[in-house]
């Protein structure tokens, strides 16, 4: 698992510091809304909802079925959020009725407070919907963890660079202390690196269902108890 997760962060990990260094020249075209990398990205995307939808269908509990559905799920939110359909929501586009994800929005005594609780329920529905999958399936993420499942290790370095990319952006970049496009070009290599491992954590998912990975733990904790 050292290979499958260390090589690909030391490559990305490159990738990252190369992009923050030739971003703010020549090569910032290629990280530019809907330009090759974000292409790339979007790609991915598609990869990882494939993925999903095969384990989906393949899956052989009604927990993986669950589990599969939250991926895709995850997965189809993300590719929304990279095609930027959220805009469709904007306050900026729909004045009358629409949403800000930008605090002042929500701070902004003008704006109804009816408005500001009705789109409240929707986020906090929506959150508590994806909160659901995981508590059926129940996963044993800590023995999960100790036997180096490598498909829940996949899944937590996407989420580790995704988080990265927003770190390199949102937080030091947008010019604080480097150039918007030097902190563009880092944040959308990070993400780029995060979709390719939830892409093949849900390739692997699609032929590695959790529910396989997880008997032989469940197991190996019977019999350790019977003892």
């Amino acid at each position: 698992m050292a290979v499958a997760l260390g090589a690909p962060s030391a490559i990305g990990a490159g990738l990252t510091l190369l992009a923050l260094f030739v971003g703010g020249g020549a090569a910032a075209g290629l990280f530019e809304e809907f330009a090759a990398v974000e292409l790339l990205q979007l790609a991915l995307w598609v990869v990882a909802m494939f993925g999903a939808g095969v384990a989906l269908v393949r899956a052989p509990t009604g927990r993986d079925r669950w589990n599969a559905g939250w991926l895709i799920t995850l997965a189809a939110l993300a590719f929304m959020r990279e095609m930027d359909l959220h805009e469709l929501i904007d306050a900026d586009h729909w004045p009358e009725y629409g949403v800000s994800f930008m605090l002042n929005w929500w701070t902004d005594g003008s704006v109804s407070l009816v408005r500001k609780l009705v789109w409240a329920s929707v986020f906090a529905v929506v959150g508590l919907l994806l909160c659901v999958p995981p508590l059926v399936v129940r996963a044993p993420v800590v023995r999960m963890l100790k036997n180096a499942d490598l498909g829940l290790w996949l899944i937590i370095a996407a989420f580790g660079w995704l988080a990265l990319g927003y770190i390199a952006d949102d937080l030091i970049g947008r010019g604080q202390f480097v150039s918007k496009e030097a902190s563009k070009a880092a944040e959308e290599t990070a993400e780029l690196v995060g979709v390719a491992f939830f892409a093949a954590a849900l390739i692997r998912e699609a032929f590695a269902p959790l529910t396989t990975r997880v008997q032989p733990l469940n197991a190996a904790s019977r019999a350790a108890d019977q003892k």
